[in-house]
């Protein structure tokens, strides 16, 4: 039986189901691939193509071979010069020149010209004695320039150049305080730009430094690099490549992939999270329609920068446990693309390469609940399926108190079922797609909260092709704390609460202002009480005044009067009648009860209708005992009483003793203490 995609399903009798897939692998098988290791060759670090079509390859610990194709067939040369094995062990870089010529890098043991026709070989090493010698012998990076100079990177010496037909390097190393200056000594990768103005170079722990030749001065990029848009993704590199559109391809060691646009200062990201299977890019190689074949930890990837998508080939199923080095891929004068990696290398043609179109189904398989298989129907007291888990109508039917729910699923493609590649979202729960590992069939929740959610899967097939998403609605049984009419008695209860809460500082607030009021209240009656008490201490110190003031008149009008009787008139009447005339005024004068009255009133102002509640208290005392008790109540002294009543200050005595006796007082009581207690 055939399938929708043209694989024929086999049934076999008593030897189950074979399948014969329609899509083969994409890299190229050679018959005598297998004996490579038995001929030295193991971890290709370098390749390079000479212009007769020789593919050269530096290896890990075996020196340098040679490699050559016809048809389909590859015949693999170990190099030989003077009759022996090459003598450089880990050979890392490569650059051929015209006229037979190959510069060879290696590791610990500096920079080579070999002659491939003659076999000769013309070393340069680091000595320490010579400036002008190669910087460090670990060289790790090659490029020519069309002079017939030499760039070089070395890690440890920073960037070298040696001119053509020279013996001696000139030196770019970083400087002190310069940002002109190179950023790093560890240099992995050169490359020289299409119209040679600018050297890039890029560096194992300081990012990527661009040299304008002419002038010397370096522009570096790196991940703390101010200018957002010209910021890389990290500063550990593995590789740079310029495509045909002049932009700059970064590999990076942890970061994935970066793409450095320089006329318009813009670098670009990629990662896992964009199809890149790995974020440890290792090489970058263009073919002639513009893709970009890159090579990561995790097998080999195409790039289409156009439509920005990924196309994941995968590892060569024909070198085993082959990861592939930095900077190890080449593209050869026939359009195939080689790959250098740690067991040989992996040659492939861009133009076999047939997608698969097939977009896969994804099928739900199975739910479990805490690591039991949970089954359609009645399950521990509860249903928690209603139906199939791939039927529209299905319901998850969950408790908040469920614990590792994991819900797995496959697609329908089974050209490398291996390959297939899953993502899931939950809505309602997540804000994008969870793309699984390689092998990774399930989606797992360890708690869920209460509510309904929507949970998507979809598969895609080896290539990338993503199918339509499935769906399966879930709904989880909330804790009574989370239900409506908890959340409303809370609500209740809230509300409640901020009602007393506003009732008790309204309160607080209603007493404190009481308070406040209170005491202004009282600040104000002691502030009348005051000015009352100095007002009545004015009154009485003004009737006091005019007391004592008629008190002196009333004496002075006495003496006068005295003086007059003494004088001696003649015996004439009319004198005598006018002399008794004076007299009896100045004693109208003295005993003037107008003045009493007038006094009388002004002194029930100050002492609050103290005569009259005297007169209530005691009726049969006379008006000169209320005089006297008023003289008293204002403080008089005694001379001061017998002055304002004209009589002696015995007189005042005898008339206090009547009083007291009025009164009821015994003899030893103070009239006067009595009198101001009233």
């Amino acid at each position: 039986m055939f399938d929708n995609i043209g694989n024929l399903w086999v049934g076999t009798f008593n030897q189950g189901v074979d399948i014969h897939k329609t899509v083969t692998s994409p890299f190229m098988i050679h018959e005598n691939q297998n004996n490579y290791g038995r001929e030295g060759l193991r971890s290709v670090l370098a390749l390079r193509e000479d212009k007769t079509g020789k593919i050269w390859i530096g290896t890990d610990g075996y020196g340098l071979f040679y490699a050559t194709s016809r048809q389909q067939a590859i015949t693999l040369h170990a190099a030989f010069a003077a009759s022996k094995r090459f003598p450089k062990p880990v050979v890392t870089c490569l650059q051929t020149v015209e006229n037979d010529g190959l510069w060879v890098g290696t590791y610990a043991d500096g920079l080579s010209f070999f002659n491939t026709r003659t076999g000769v070989i013309k070393n340069y090493r680091h000595q320490p004695e010579n400036p002008a010698s190669l910087a460090h012998n670990n060289v790790w990076s090659l490029q020519a320039d069309k002079s017939g100079g030499l760039w070089i990177g070395t890690l440890g010496g920073g960037l070298n150049y040696l001119p053509a037909r020279s013996d001696f390097f000139k030196h770019y190393q970083p400087e002190f305080g310069d940002p002109n200056s190179l950023s790093s000594v560890q240099i992995v990768d050169v490359l020289l730009d299409h119209n040679e103005q600018y050297l890039w170079a890029a560096s194992e722990d300081k990012g990527l430094n661009r040299l304008h030749i002419s002038t010397g001065l370096v522009k570096r990029y790196n991940a703390e690099n101010p200018e957002v848009k010209e910021r890389l993704s990290g500063n550990n590199l593995q590789c740079i490549f310029q495509d045909k559109n002049e932009r700059i391809w970064i590999g990076t060691e942890f970061k994935g992939l970066d793409c450095l646009v320089p006329e318009k200062g813009i670098v670009h990201h990629y990662d896992t999270r964009d199809g890149l299977p790995s974020n440890m890019v290792n090489s970058i190689v263009e073919d002639e329609h513009g893709d970009l074949w890159i090579s990561t930890q995790k097998g080999i990837v195409r790039f289409n920068p156009k439509s920005q998508s990924f196309l994941d080939l995968g590892t060569d199923d024909n070198l085993k446990n082959n990861q592939y080095n930095p900077r190890a891929a080449l593209r050869l004068i026939s359009g195939r693309l080689v790959f250098g990696g740690t067991n040989g290398f992996s040659m492939l043609s861009p133009g076999d390469i047939h997608p698969n179109r097939y977009a896969p189904k994804t099928i739900f398989t199975e739910l479990l609940l805490s690591g039991q298989v949970v089954p359609i129907g009645p399950w521990n007291g509860r249903t928690i399926l209603n139906g199939n888990l791939n039927e529209p109508g299905t319901i998850v039917n969950l408790s908040y108190a469920d614990r590792g729910v994991i819900f797995e699923f496959t697609g329908t493609d089974y050209t490398k079922p291996a390959k297939n590649k899953f993502a899931y979202k939950l809505e309602g729960f997540d804000k994008d797609w969870f793309y699984t590992g390689l092998g990774q069939h399930r989606a797992i929740f360890s708690y869920l909260k209460g509510g309904t959610y929507l949970l998507k899967v979809k598969a895609s097939n080896s290539d990338g092709m993503w199918g339509d998403p499935i769906s399966l609605v879930i709904k989880v049984a909330p804790p009574f704390w989370e239900t409506w009419w908890f959340y409303l008695l809370c609500l209740a209860a809230s509300l409640g609460i901020t009602f007393l809460i506003i009732r008790y500082f309204l309160e607080h607030q209603k007493s404190v202002f009481q308070e406040k009021n209170y005491k202004a209240e009282q600040k104000i009656l002691r502030l009348q009480n005051e000015n009352l008490e100095r007002e009545i201490e004015a009154k009485q110190a003004r009737l006091s005044a005019s007391v004592l003031q008629s008190a002196h008149k009333n004496k002075f009008l006495a003496d006068l009067k005295a003086q007059i009787q003494k004088i001696g008139l003649p015996n004439k009447d009319n004198w005598q009648r006018e002399l008794r005339r004076v007299i009896r005024a100045i004693d109208s004068e003295i005993n003037q009860e107008d003045y009493w009255e007038q006094f009388q009133v002004a002194f029930n102002q100050m002492h609050q209708d103290f005569v009259h509640e005297l007169q209530q208290r005691y009726p049969g005392i006379s008006t000169n005992d209320v005089r006297l008790s008023c003289f008293i109540r204002m403080g008089f002294s005694n001379p001061e009483i017998a002055s304002i009543l004209n009589v002696t200050i015995n007189g005042v005595e005898q008339s206090k003793y009547r009083l007291k006796k009025k009164m009821g007082l015994d003899k030893d009581a103070s009239l006067n203490e009595f009198i101001w207690q009233l």
